[in-house]
């Protein structure tokens, strides 16, 4: 198949989910326009096109086909050679201890078993790649990125500290979620503050960062807070010129409509006053809650671990209606939030927001939980 830059990275970047990216569902024309780039006229953008070149073509139809359907196999090779964090860098601490670094392989487990799990997709064209470090420097180097940051929930922080884990990052000052990684350059270096430079193969820092938004409502009766980029990554996004990679999310906090619909017109807004029209942003959407999953207990025994094998179609996932936490509004905010997008990108607003579909794909995970929750 045909595989751009942009859809490239996009396929690599999924595998830094423990349960994945893409949808399962087929997707709109509407929608497929929403997530390929457009060109874009105003006259600061075009400033910023002469300075920084065009953004990738991500307009592939792997990048929304990908994942319309397809299930978990279990795959120990996968595990082995794949699955397993080399260096932990989160979490650490009494519980990461008790949790993740204490588990003891077994006949039938060799290494924890929800990591057993590979994404296989039913069309063969489009089939998701293994992420390496090797692999992912490639990537970055040749789209020119020179920093990643997640700005989300608790979920977006879990993609940052498995990218994190998975490329061995380092840690960074004083922030709790600020780590970066190296990768070694090819010949040819395409820099957008310097110019298309040839030089000698040289090691490239890339920087990455985490932040918690507090938008919405920590619980359905709690005071509503108001959505906002806050000073730490807005200043790490608008460092230098540089090309920056983001990932935003709102939505799992939020039991109000209105005000979910509020906020996301407000990240657009934001994003797109920061005139960043080289960089490349994905809006990922809220996944599912899975009630009564497992582990449930704090008395859980780790050390031997689960053994819940994933839900093999969407139409096994069930959700309450309605459901105390509000999860069964959570389609109807992807919905709405693709739609949003779908009009950002069709008024030429700068930079284009991609979307980033991973609902059904991750309801079919309720055996990746992480935590215990009593």
């Amino acid at each position: 198949m045909k595989v751009t830059r942009c859809t490239r990275f996009f396929f690599l970047y999924s595998c830094t989910l423990f349960f994945g990216l893409y949808q399962l569902k087929q997707p709109s024309e509407e929608s497929l326009v929403a997530r390929s780039s457009s060109s874009l006229a105003n006259a600061n953008t075009k400033k910023n096109l002469d300075i920084f070149g065009p953004p990738p073509d991500c307009s592939d139809t792997c990048l929304s086909e990908a994942g319309v359907n397809g299930t978990w196999i279990q795959d120990w090779d996968f595990a082995t050679n794949h699955g397993q964090f080399e260096y932990r860098l989160y979490p650490r601490g009494p519980f990461g201890d008790r949790t993740y670094g204490s588990f003891v392989p077994s006949d039938d487990a060799p290494f924890p078993w929800e990591t057993s799990w590979k994404w296989k997709d039913y069309n063969e064209d489009c089939q998701v790649d293994i992420m390496t470090h090797d692999m992912m420097c490639e990537v970055l180097t040749q789209l020119s990125v020179d920093r990643i940051f997640f700005y989300g929930d608790s979920l977006t922080q879990s993609m940052y500290t498995s990218l994190m884990n998975k490329l061995g990052g380092v840690k960074v000052g004083k922030y709790k979620f600020r780590a970066e990684f190296t990768c070694e350059t090819s010949a040819s270096y395409a820099s957008f503050a310097r110019g298309n430079v040839t030089m000698p193969s040289i090691l490239v820092t890339i920087q990455v960062h985490h932040g918690r938004d507090e938008g919405g409502q920590g619980s359905p009766n709690s005071l509503r807070c108001i959505w906002d980029i806050d000073d730490d990554t807005r200043s790490f996004i608008t460092q230098s010129n540089e090309r920056v990679l983001g990932v935003f999310n709102i939505g799992a906090h939020y039991h109000n409509f209105t005000h979910y619909r509020e906020d996301m017109d407000k990240l657009l807004l934001t994003i797109s006053g920061l005139n960043r029209t080289q960089d490349l942003y994905f809006f990922r959407t809220t996944s599912p809650g899975h009630d009564g999953c497992e582990p449930r207990s704090r008395q859980f025994d780790w050390k031997h671990g689960t053994r819940i094998v994933p839900l093999k179609s969407f139409s096994e996932y069930r959700v309450a209606i309605p459901h105390k936490y509000d999860w069964d509004q959570f389609e109807k905010y992807n919905a709405h939030a693709e739609r949003m997008i779908y009009e950002h990108n069709l008024m030429r607003s700068n930079p284009t927001m991609h979307y980033l579909n991973i609902y059904n794909m991750t309801a079919l995970r309720h055996d990746a939980h992480t935590a215990p929750v009593s």
